[in-house]
């Protein structure tokens, strides 16, 4: 009998995005994922199959969430220079630390170039 999950995965995947954003694919290790994401090994390859699945993933989250953020500022000014001041500010997070990550859509084409949309 299979047991039922002990984790929220929108979570686990939330922590390995962070860990993801904050290190990069290559020196985020095993090891670091199990340990923010905060679940067992055997719990992540059941849920999220490699790191390689996982990585893509959290990648594909990051990307789709900042696209909704983004295109809700520039929709939500009644004039479009509005909505360009909007999403430009909006860019700017209040947060140091998250800050300090920088995009981790940039990231990840720095990481990988071009080689991300066929790895």
């Amino acid at each position: 009998m299979v047991r039922p999950r002990e984790f929220d995965r929108d979570e686990a995947l939330d922590r390995a995005t962070r860990a993801f954003w904050a290190k990069g694919y290559a020196s985020t290790s095993t090891e670091d994922l199990l340990a923010a994401m905060n679940i067992g090994r055997q719990s992540l390859y059941n849920a999220f199959g490699d790191k390689r699945k996982l990585y893509l993933e959290a990648l594909e989250r990051y990307q789709r969430e900042s696209s909704a953020r983004n295109l809700e500022r520039l929709n939500g000014s009644a004039s479009p220079l509005g909505g360009i001041e909007a999403l430009l500010l909006g860019l700017i997070s209040k947060d140091d630390s998250v800050r300090a990550l920088g995009c981790m859509g940039v990231s990840a084409v720095c990481e990988f170039g071009l080689l991300i949309r066929s790895w």
